[in-house]
């Protein structure tokens, strides 16, 4: 039974990964791993890279990211609510899945303020 890893970051998950995908790959390859998942945080900019190099590797890649999704929680001392940010992994299933996630990134980077971190609404 072969274990396929469905997060993981590479050095374009900027201050929060450090290898770069051929590494990540020659890992697979050496583990005999017939799958991985790159995902990196709020953005896909290894994924051209990645799909490219995995395939003529033999490897499936997967396509995902972490994106930062925001939601509210009602501070139990007021009535005032506290957004909280926290990571959820999403995953490419086919072309629209593909689709799907280019349009939730880039409400991530266009529709939040510049003081904020870029995150989704759970909404």
């Amino acid at each position: 039974m072969s274990f396929i890893h469905l997060r993981v970051h590479s050095a374009y998950s900027l201050a929060q990964g450090a290898l770069k995908i051929e590494q990540i790959l020659g890992f697979c390859q050496k583990e005999n791993m017939p799958a991985i998942a790159i995902t990196d945080n709020d953005n896909c900019f290894a994924m051209r890279e990645f799909s490219l190099a995995a395939q003529s590797k033999g490897i499936q890649p997967l396509i995902g990211a972490a994106l930062t999704v925001g939601f509210y929680k009602p501070d139990e001392m007021s009535i005032q609510k506290n957004k909280l940010l926290s990571p959820m992994v999403v995953l490419v299933q086919n072309e629209q899945g593909w689709l799907s996630l280019c349009h939730l990134l880039k409400i991530a980077y266009m529709d939040t303020s510049n003081d904020e971190q870029p995150h989704i609404s759970i909404d």
